[in-house]
Parts: C-alpha cells; structure tokens; sequence
C-alpha cells in the first residue's frame, strides 16, 4: 500500500498541533533532571548527606529480645490469643500478672479430679 502525500499545507497544521501538545505536556512538569537544592560538586563530597547515612540503620540487622519494647507483653498477648480450651479445660489469662492459668475438670471415670497449672 502506497503511503499518501502529505501537502505542505497538512504538514504545517500537523507541526503546529505537536508543538502546541508538546508545549502542554512541558507545562505540566516532571519529567527532566531533579532540582535539589545547593547540592553541587560530586555526591562522595557530600559530608553531610553521608554522615547521615552512616547513622541509618543496615538492611539486616538483629535486636535482642530485652531491646524491642514491650516484647514479652506482645508474646504473653499472642500465647494467651493462640490457645483454645477445650472440653473440660478453661484458660484463664492474666495480663496484669503476666500468668495464663489452665484448669481441667474430670470428665468422667471414677471421680472428679481438678487439675491447675500456673504458666
């Protein structure tokens, strides 16, 4: 398939058309290089940008448990969430004392036995 011509006359509207859609699309920003500040020079020589680097904390790093606050209570919490009586048993969780108490009840046999740990 041939391709058609294109008169002056249509080259010159088509020109206009891209350049007032290019004018637009500069008018709206971004694009380009970034604008930051007074940084000149190259980036090694920014002491500054680098000391507070040095101070961010590494991509792996490791905490004890003593050093996360509020640890042990989010454990406590998730143990006491994660466990579910069951027939003849009752827990029984404690925040303000930090104990989960278990208590099982006989459920049949020759008795009534109790039983009752405190975690």
């Amino acid at each position: 398939m041939a391709r058609p011509s294109i008169t002056a006359k249509g080259e010159a509207l088509f020109r206009k058309q891209l350049n007032a859609a290019l004018d637009y699309v500069e008018s709206l920003g971004g694009g380009g290089g970034a604008t930051w500040g007074g940084i000149t020079g190259t980036l090694s020589s920014q002491t500054d940008l680098q000391t507070e680097l040095n101070g961010k904390a590494a991509t792996s790093h490791t905490h004890t448990a003593s050093a996360v606050t509020d640890f042990s209570e989010a454990v406590d919490d998730r143990v006491a969430a994660l466990l579910t009586a069951g027939t003849n048993i009752t827990l029984t969780y404690n925040d303000g004392a930090g104990t989960l108490t278990i208590d099982a009840a006989g459920g049949g046999g020759g008795g009534n036995p109790a039983i009752s740990w405190v975690i």
